[in-house]
């Protein structure tokens, strides 16, 4: 029979229904706190978390008190009200748990202190300034990450858009087939040098059908005949 198995199997279990009991616990002093505050506080007039903080503190009681071996925690609020207790330490959970003292009762103690510390805490993250500051920052990083999503989806459109041009102007620059037609009158472009419209569409298809240096030497020789053109032969003379 596997007894150490069983056994660690009952001592999980165990540990397992203790925390559980250790949460309801502490969340019924916790229901308690916060009904006190509501009914008795707001009408003797402390309404800041400061000064509830404060009335609640005067009202919350810690005992640790030893029995037969074992040390427990017990709480009491209000202070009229019967003490509970919150949390038993024995020498038996000392030699099955990894815990930093030998000593119940200093384990006591520093359990005392951790859970006030905590239900003083969970208190205060119940208020409305803590459920407005938590609002408002949920709201804050709801809006960045809004604003994260729109530039990205608008760069994403931009660049969708640039790519699509330049998708374009390639395929229209393969699919161009310009034949020079020098003997037709084109319109000159205002503020070159006097090469027409047509002259330079076939010099754009020849740069793209051959080298750089092929265009250069084409666009050279246009230049220096529109610049320096022949001039025309001589009348004979007149008998």
């Amino acid at each position: 029979m596997n007894l150490g198995g069983e056994e660690t199997q009952a001592v999980s279990y165990s540990a397992t229904i203790r925390s559980q009991l250790i949460q309801g616990r502490l969340r019924k002093i916790l229901d308690n706190m916060s009904l006190y505050s509501r009914e008795i506080l707001n009408k003797q007039g402390l309404t800041t978390v400061e000064a509830q903080e404060k009335a609640l503190r005067q009202q919350l009681f810690t005992y640790v008190s030893e029995k037969n071996g074992t040390v427990v925690v017990l709480k009491r609020f209000p202070a009229k009200s019967i003490p509970e207790v919150i949390f038993s330490v024995s020498l038996a959970d000392i030699h099955r748990a990894r815990l930093s003292s030998s000593q119940p009762i200093a384990i006591a103690n520093r359990t005392a202190l951790g859970v006030e510390y905590a239900i003083m805490r969970a208190w205060r993250e119940r208020q409305m300034p803590h459920l407005l500051n938590q609002t408002r920052r949920g709201l804050i990083v709801l809006i960045i990450l809004i604003s994260i999503s729109c530039g990205l989806l608008w760069l994403q459109k931009r660049l969708a858009a640039q790519i699509l041009t330049l998708s374009q102007k390639l395929s229209s620059s393969e699919n161009l087939k310009i034949e020079p037609d020098w003997t037709s009158e084109s319109p000159i472009v205002p503020g070159e040098t006097g090469m027409s419209t047509r002259h330079y569409q076939y010099l754009l298809s020849l740069w793209q059908r051959h080298s750089v240096i092929s265009f250069y030497r084409r666009l050279t020789n246009a230049y220096s005949t529109e610049q320096f053109p022949r001039s025309p032969p001589l009348p004979p003379d007149k008998p």
